[in-house]
């Protein structure tokens, strides 16, 4: 027969047991409120201090059937878009930026920073040499040999495009 001392034990610990199981499963609703708090926290964090995080990967992005890839980042100068040559093992600055706001600033009358631009996506050819993107519900093609702008679509466009490069991708 089992003694009483063991049965005393035995129903201390169970009577432990469930008391502890009690108090944690009360603490489980609490825990629900201060995880949304937490969220609410992190919420408010990166927006008063997501502009001072640099070199993130904003978009990854490739392009068409090549081993190339775009991505943009923020840096301290502001967003900056970057070509990855997997294949060649390179890192390029996409295009030349403070070109590209002289030019689109003078295409549509506003001022444009360079590490402000009105867009944060932009496509590619395979051959690399042309640029398309959307700024104002207007799409844009850059010529990137001499930063020489058409509006996606236009007669003149096509017409140049189809003799220098390759489909769009």
């Amino acid at each position: 027969m089992l003694s009483a001392q063991f049965l005393n034990r035995y129903f201390m610990l169970i009577r432990s047991s469930l008391i502890l199981v009690f108090l944690l499963s009360s603490l489980v609703v609490p825990a629900q409120d201060n995880l949304t708090e937490l969220h609410r926290r992190a919420d408010r964090f990166a927006s008063c201090y997501g502009d001072q995080f640099y070199y993130g990967i904003h978009q990854l992005q490739a392009i068409g059937q090549t081993h190339r890839f775009w991505y943009s980042t923020r840096t301290p100068r502001g967003m900056e878009f970057f070509i990855i040559d997997a294949a060649n093992q390179q890192l390029l600055p996409a295009f030349d930026a403070v070109r590209l706001a002289a030019e689109l600033s003078k295409l549509t009358g506003r001022e444009v920073h360079a590490y402000r631009l009105p867009f944060s996506s932009v496509r590619f050819n395979r051959e690399l040499d042309s640029l398309f993107f959307e700024v104002d519900g207007t799409a844009y093609t850059c010529r990137l040999s001499d930063y020489l702008f058409h509006h996606k679509g236009t007669l003149n466009f096509l017409l140049i495009f189809s003799k220098q490069s390759s489909p769009i991708i």
